[in-house]
This record gives structure tokens, C-alpha cells and sequence, in this order.
């Protein structure tokens, strides 16, 4: 670390991953640190000075296998359509090995290469969706092993790694009762729509009705007996309030609601 004239605290970006043990510093994962600090909203040419380094942990130290898996996925998916082609995912994933030791990028290199795209993708469309990348990591971890080192180093010289995966596991936790929460209360206002639906409908058919009744018309479709029931007592008092008010009855049947 190094201080600026402000007496400010900062660190570079390559600073960083040499302190967590990568030899080869910010290089060692290619574009894709440019992927790793959009997440925190940071520019990975500039310092990062002690907010920054805050907010950096903040979010990769919570960060659960299945939110690394999305970040890296919808870094390729801007479209948020589900589907990525099948080359650009492969060679963003050698991002994270081409400046490493010989026998690494051998390995990786060598999987990639023989990687078939039917080996995940078999609807033709020779495009991840996500579920096939999950099992592709979940075959090949050591493709995306660097993100995952990457989020233990930080844990590790920070606070302390038993910390951060307490805080991982309550968070989990409290996102699952947020989801619960969210999906009861579209439940519950998917049904209070089916209800109002159900009951515009009832009403109309029932206005329907009343118009088949005073004309000697058809019955709408889906009056039942007990609308048919209903219209007539409502025929009967609209006569009744017709006469009274000395109105055409099409005038109040026009107003029922």
C-alpha cells in the first residue's frame, strides 16, 4: 500500500492480487478483472483506496457459487435472453489461465479444446443457457477455480473466512424468506385478478342476460341457471323503478353495474 498527498490509504489493483498470491498480479486474469470489478461498480485502472476495498469485499465475500456463476454468465448475456454462444463463454474462461504456469494453461487449454458444444448443449442451438454452464462448472471446476481463489483470498486477509461464510449463509437465508415473501404476494395478486376478472365477467353476462330476457333475444353463452335466476328478479325491479321514474327501461339497464 501506498499513501497519496490527501493521507489517503490506497492500494493498486495489482497490489492486491500479489498480496493474495497471484504471481503474476492483475495480468494473471485477463479481461476479466474488468468483469470481477464492474460488480462493485469499480474501474480496475484506477487505485482502490479503503472504500473501495470495503465495497470490494462487501459483495465478492457474500457471493454464493450460483451469484458467481450468474455474474460471469450475464457479462456475456447484455440481452438477458439466457443464451450465450457457445465460443464466447470458452474463450472468456481462458481469460482467466493464459498468464499462468505452463502446465496449468496446458490442462485448461486442453480441455477447452476438446470441450463439444452436444457435450452441454443438446438443443442444437449450440448456446449456453445457464443450467448447461452450471453443469459444464460443475464438471470442469477448475475452469472457473481463479474466481472462486480469488473470493477465498479475500476472505482469508480480511476478517476471516469463517466470518464471511456466516454472513454468506444468513444472507442465503434471509434471501430465501425475501423470495418466499415475493412469491406469496404474487400468488396472492394473481388470484385477486382472477377473482376481479371472474367477477366482470359474471357482471356482464348477467347484463347480458337481462338484455335477452327484455327482448326475447338469445341467452348470452355461459349464463347458467342461477344468472338466468338472477336476471329475472333484476327484470322485475327495473320495470318496477321504470315505472316510478317515468324512464325507459334500456336507460337503467345501460346503468347497471
Amino acid at each position: 500500500a501506498d499513501v497519496n498527498p490527501k493521507e489517503e490509504w490506497y492500494l493498486t489493483v495489482d497490489e492486491l492480487f500479489h498480496l493474495l498470491g497471484l504471481r503474476f498480479g492483475k495480468k494473471e486474469y485477463g479481461d476479466f478483472v474488468y468483469i470481477m470489478w464492474d460488480v462493485a461498480r469499480l474501474d480496475p485502472n484506477e487505485r482502490i483506496y479503503f472504500k473501495d476495498f470495503v465495497k470490494l469485499c462487501g459483495i465478492w465475500c457474500i457471493m454464493g457459487r450460483e451469484q458467481i456463476l450468474l455474474c460471469v454468465f450475464n457479462s456475456q448475456d447484455p440481452m438477458n435472453d439466457g443464451n450465450v454462444p457457445f465460443e464466447r463463454l470458452r474463450d472468456l474462461m481462458w481469460e482467466l489461465h493464459k498468464e499462468s504456469l505452463q502446465y496449468r494453461r496446458r490442462k485448461v487449454r486442453g480441455i477447452l479444446d476438446n470441450m463439444g458444444v452436444e457435450e452441454f448443449i443438446k438443443d442444437g442451438s449450440g448456446k449456453w443457457s445457464f443450467k448447461a454452464f452450471t453443469k459444464m462448472h460443475f464438471k470442469y471446476p477448475q475452469l472457473l477455480y481463479p474466481l472462486f481463489f480469488f473470493q477465498w483470498g479475500l476472505c482469508e486477509k480480511t476478517i476471516s473466512l469463517n466470518f464471511w461464510e456466516n454472513q454468506r449463509a444468513h444472507l442465503h437465508k434471509h434471501r430465501e424468506h425475501v423470495t418466499k415473501e415475493v412469491q406469496e404476494h404474487e400468488e396472492a395478486v394473481a388470484a385477486l385478478r382472477v377473482k376481479e376478472t371472474q367477477a366482470a365477467l359474471t357482471r356482464a353476462t348477467l347484463k347480458d342476460t337481462v338484455k335477452a330476457i327484455l327482448t326475447n333475444g338469445p341467452m348470452p353463452e355461459g349464463a347458467t341457471e342461477e344468472t338466468v335466476k338472477l336476471a329475472t328478479k333484476r327484470v322485475r325491479k327495473l320495470k318496477k323503478k321504470a315505472k316510478r321514474l317515468h324512464v325507459d327501461i334500456n336507460v337503467l339497464v345501460a346503468k347497471m353495474k
